[in-house]
């Protein structure tokens, strides 16, 4: 394999690391965002 092969699919490696992390934050952002929602319904109830 030629090194501009290797480098293409490095590149290729990355893209895909880079899209599962940005989507791993989005979800853990909602996930923040329902927890938020959540304690702030249970604060509002408590007092």
């Amino acid at each position: 394999m030629s090194s501009v092969e290797e480098l293409y699919e490095t590149l290729i490696d990355l893209e895909n690391e880079r899209a599962l992390s940005k989507k791993i934050n989005q979800e853990s952002n909602n996930l923040l965002k329902g927890l938020k929602v959540l304690v702030d319904r249970f604060n509002e109830k408590k007092f």
